[in-house]
């Protein structure tokens, strides 16, 4: 059996996260998207979405995510229940 022990990585200021700059404003929830934004994804590699989701939402999947950066384990649920 071979053990290997890695440090864990240091934390990063939490401003290396967000977006200092965003080409347009973007767009308004899901429902108005269409070939012209998926195009416009295409070509810039990502697509603005504001109101795209509820707060609860948004801190959910916060948690979630800042569960699996600091835990070796992390056991994430859904971040948006799934109704299958």
């Amino acid at each position: 059996m071979k053990v290997i022990i890695e440090q864990r990585a240091q934390a990063y200021d939490d401003s290396l996260y967000r977006a200092s700059y965003v080409e347009n404003e973007g767009h308004n929830g899901f429902e108005l998207l269409g070939p012209k934004q998926i195009e416009e994804y295409r070509e810039q590699g990502y697509l603005v979405l504001r109101n795209a989701l509820d707060k609860q939402a948004v801190d959910s999947a916060r948690f979630e995510l800042e569960n699996m950066a600091k835990n070796d384990k992390p056991n994430c649920q859904a971040v948006i229940p799934l109704d299958i």
